[in-house]
């Protein structure tokens, strides 16, 4: 396999393998020593997967909140039956038990939908926003001037798919910062992108932390109705109309 086709072959594997093709690229194009540039995004993986295991750990209780959304109506049904009551036969035997039904499990898909997007919006992204700012530093230790370094850096981003947000202007604003203190463009550079990395980490432990709480929205307003469409309401009209001579076939 020829050197300029090994980042394809390594970005078709997905994931954080496209940041690693892009730092190949860049290291190769701009003569930086490839062990040391992906030992360093190697760390950078190292923090995602720790902030991940923590999110992980902390929305345990919420994501067993969505699957109790999922089951609610099953349980409500299970619970009106085993109390001697028929919930199936007046939910099955008229319309207003079907739309029961149906309101039932359009409230489950909203609730679980719902407390689907909470939880994602406090999981990591794949790629790392500041990857751009890695990328950048490895070029220029290559010997690239800041601006082509820029330039290769947020070409191998596009070529790879790599959702950097604002990463590139954010790296230029840390190359004029460096350029007007005077210091290392390189280690500036690194230590920008290690400060947002921990920054971006503790802003998602914390959100995680914060979700339970959120969570009551979709298990209130979604399961807890869904819950009483299917279960208890039937319930109660079945023993209305056994009470009235009408039996468990009580209709609507």
């Amino acid at each position: 396999m020829r050197t300029r086709d090994v980042p394809s072959a390594i970005a078709e594997r997905g994931g954080h393998w496209s940041a690693v093709a892009a730092v190949w690229q860049v290291a190769s194009e701009a003569g930086s020593p490839l062990a040391s540039s992906l030992d360093e995004l190697g760390r950078v993986f190292d923090d995602d997967a720790t902030v991940g295991r923590r999110i992980d750990e902390s929305v345990a209780g919420p994501r067993a909140s969505a699957r109790i959304i999922l089951g609610a109506p099953v349980v409500a049904i299970a619970m009106a039956t085993a109390l001697g009551n028929a919930p199936l036969s007046v939910l099955l035997g008229s319309v207003l038990g079907w739309t029961a039904i149906l309101s039932s499990a359009l409230l489950c898909l909203i609730g679980w939908r719902w407390s689907r997007l909470l939880i994602d919006r406090v999981s990591p992204s794949a790629i790392a926003p500041e990857t751009h700012a890695v990328l950048t530093a490895v070029a220029i230790e290559g010997g690239a001037d800041s601006r082509s370094a820029v330039a290769r850096a947020s070409t191998a981003c596009r070529r790879f798919d790599l959702d950097i947000d604002d990463g590139e202007s954010d790296t230029e604003a840390v190359i004029r910062r460096a350029s007007g203190l005077g210091v290392p463009v390189v280690a500036l550079l690194r230590a920008d992108a290690e400060s947002v990395r921990r920054a971006r980490a503790s802003a998602a432990t914390a959100s995680a932390a914060a979700l339970a709480p959120r969570m009551l929205l979709p298990l209130g307003l979604c399961a807890l109705p869904a819950f009483i469409l299917v279960g208890i309401v039937p319930s109660i009209l079945s023993v209305v109309g056994a009470g009235f001579g009408g039996g468990a076939g009580v209709v609507w």
